[in-house]
């Protein structure tokens, strides 16, 4: 992104409309998220926590109910 004077950027306040509409095109894509998973326990929790703490996440970290 820098090498090519790229930049990423984003809003927190959009109108609900844009968030449909991005849904909408996201799944006519087949657009998913990449994520982390972690068991929603107690030790899934920890994990979650030192990975971020470690700065070892790369993705989305998310707790998964068992």
């Amino acid at each position: 992104l820098v090498v090519k004077g790229m930049r990423v950027q984003g809003s927190c306040v959009a109108p609900r409309s844009v968030y449909h509409k991005m849904a909408r095109f996201s799944a006519m894509q087949g657009i998913k998220p990449m994520i982390e998973e972690f068991p929603m326990t107690e030790e899934g929790i920890e994990a979650a926590f030192e990975a971020l703490d470690k700065g070892s996440l790369r993705y989305r970290a998310v707790l998964v109910a068992q």
